[in-house]
């Protein structure tokens, strides 16, 4: 209830806003952008998807709603002080209602020019994407990198934005942003999907500006404020504990995820000039919930823009760095008992034990056709280690492998 209050309270305090706006059109833009995308695999058994809150999944049939996504964004001046806005998403999801949709819903106040406060829901600045990361248009690829961008999706904050920039010249810019809040994030899995409430996020970004470089730092700590596996594995697990089935207990407190913390720091650099486009981002997420590993994630990417077209090279990779659990007892041991204790056991481990260890090679041609359309063609080949695949969408048990995938999009904005 708390999370549809808080949201709730947000849309009232723009609700007026944006409906008077009408009587300020000459300060009111609206801007639309969209994609249009196919993409295919060469895998039955093991489906690509962008992020692990997807379960729009692509096997070896083109999938034409695989990218394919349509958003409108309003702006509104107030003043030379005051200002809102509003952005809604359209796109496949596990959770589609109007709330998911809404993606920014921001009062902006700028008691100075350097100062600037933010309240409502809004991006947090922890990716290098972003700005642009609903927009397709506004990035090189037809997608960006899995390794880095697939393993956890904050993609919004519900609370507080302060910034401070200081311009030094008109090539020179830092700017410092602190922000706090509540979010959460959906994980998918054939056959069940759980959402993570992060009912307390703080972050805190860097970011330089000078000439064609960009650099960002961050980092950002978030506070799970329930249970992700609960009815699927704790609670069987408290039962059989009750009964008196050895190591039960140990493996339900493996499996507690309320109040414990993530943390997230990045690093990235951003070079874009006439010529060149060169962008690359490392992170390290460090959890202490035994459900989430611990990762070293990073990307690196090159283009070259010939006229109107941008050929492009990438390299990803994701390794976790955190070790196995091992249950209290075999797995046959439990298996001697029931077929539900068989079950638990091994969804639990797989769960415990849930890796991302992977690498992929990507090229692609991007082809601005004006000033609002761009056509992307990429194929990437994925590296996924033995018992690594935990960003696919795994139906057939498949283990480590090589797979390819082919996309084609067309982004726009208007």
């Amino acid at each position: 209830m708390k999370k549809i209050s808080l949201f709730s309270g947000i849309c009232c305090l723009l609700y007026p806003l944006f409906v008077s706006a009408v009587e300020l059109s000459d300060q009111v833009t609206v801007n639309g952008f969209g994609t249009l995308g196919a993409t295919k695999t060469t895998n039955d058994t093991l489906g690509f998807r962008p992020n692990i809150s997807d379960d729009n999944v692509t096997f070896e049939q083109w999938n034409l709603a695989s990218r394919s996504l349509a958003g409108v964004q309003m702006n509104v001046a107030w003043g030379p002080q005051w200002s809102s806005a509003i952005q809604l998403v359209h796109q496949k999801r596990v959770e589609n209602s109007l709330q998911d949709s809404i993606q920014l819903a921001t009062v902006s106040y700028l008691p100075t020019p350097e100062w600037a406060i933010r309240i409502g829901r809004h991006s947090p600045r922890v990716y290098m994407l972003t700005d642009t990361r609903n927009v397709g248009y506004g990035y090189l690829w037809t997608h960006p990198p899995m390794e880095f961008y697939g393993q956890l999706q904050t993609t919004y904050i519900d609370g507080l934005e302060i910034g401070y920039t200081r311009q030094f010249d008109d090539a020179d810019m830092l700017r410092a942003t602190l922000c706090g809040g509540k979010t959460d994030m959906w994980m998918a899995y054939p056959g069940y999907s759980f959402e993570a409430d992060f009912g307390q996020s703080v972050g805190l970004t860097l970011e330089f500006e000078h000439q064609a470089w960009t650099f960002r730092g961050s980092a950002s700590v978030v506070n799970n404020q329930n249970q992700w596996v609960d009815q699927l594995l704790r609670q069987p697990w408290n039962q059989y504990n009750a009964a008196g089935l050895s190591g039960a207990a140990s493996v339900a407190d493996a499996l507690d995820t309320e109040a414990t913390l993530m943390a997230f720091y990045s690093l990235g650099i951003a070079y874009n000039d006439q010529n060149w486009i060169i962008q690359s981002e490392l992170s390290r997420l460090n959890a202490e919930s035994k459900i989430v590993p611990d990762t070293v994630a990073g990307y690196l990417s090159i283009g070259r823009h010939i006229n109107e077209f941008t050929p492009y090279i990438m390299y990803s990779r994701i390794h976790t760095s955190s070790s196995d659990y091992s249950l209290p007892a075999d797995v046959s041991y439990y298996a001697q008992y029931s077929n539900q204790l068989n079950y638990l056991a091994n969804t639990s481990l797989l769960f415990l034990n849930s890796r991302f260890d992977q690498e992929g090679v990507a090229a692609g041609v991007r082809w601005d056709i004006n000033s609002h359309l761009a056509l992307k063609t990429q194929w990437d080949r994925k590296f996924i280690s033995a018992g690594g695949n935990h960003l696919w969408w795994n139906t057939g048990g498949t283990d480590s492998s090589v797979e390819d995938i082919f996309t084609i999009n067309l982004d726009f904005v208007f």
